[in-house]
């Protein structure tokens, strides 16, 4: 197993309002100069996915996961996006009779807590275990730039988050609104 240590990170945008950490380190499996490009966009979209909270935990996992194997990885992103699909359709199912009885904003808050709830949550072990090949080592190399870099950026990862969960939120939004539409007629 070989420790992957970070030698540089530098803030970027691939566009417009897109940003990116652009990561160095030696291929942990080759030692040859190594650049990651990470959107803040999957950082807070893994971290909804996978029910981590902490997202130094997150950068670890993309870095380390990056260089396991692709099935093992692939697998565990399918099961948790379809776990989280298919609880999102389950919501929207349910948030009719929901919405009659409570205020939109109560149903959706419902739905939130099934969304987090989802069976998709519980991926992180699996993506630890398929990913354990290499460990960043977070006592040395530029580390201590990543985690300051996390901290600066923590609004802007929180936005891409919840326009993550607004997303899976849609179905819910579209029941209601067909509800309501059905009792104002």
């Amino acid at each position: 197993m070989t420790d992957i240590q970070i030698t540089s990170i530098a803030r970027d945008e691939t566009a417009p309002g897109y940003p990116v950490y652009r990561i160095t380190y030696p291929h942990p499996d080759t030692g040859e100069p190594h650049l990651h490009v990470v959107p803040l966009e999957a950082i807070a979209t893994r971290a909804e996915l996978l029910g981590i909270t902490d997202h130094e935990e997150v950068l670890d996992l993309i870095i380390r996961e990056a260089h396991a194997p692709d099935d093992e990885v692939t697998a565990v992103y399918t099961d948790a996006v379809t776990a989280r699909t298919n609880a999102s359709q389950a919501v929207a199912r349910d948030a009719a009779p929901v919405a009659r009885d409570l205020p939109e904003s109560v149903a959706l808050n419902h739905a939130v807590t099934a969304l987090d709830a989802a069976p998709g949550r519980g991926q992180a072990d699996r993506l630890r275990s398929a990913a354990s090949r290499h460990l960043v080592d977070h006592g040395h190399g530029a580390w201590s730039a990543v985690r300051q870099a996390l901290l600066e950026d923590q609004a802007a990862i929180d936005l891409w988050g919840a326009r993550y969960v607004a997303e899976a939120l849609e179905p819910v939004r579209r029941a209601l609104a067909g509800t309501q539409r059905r009792e104002a007629a």
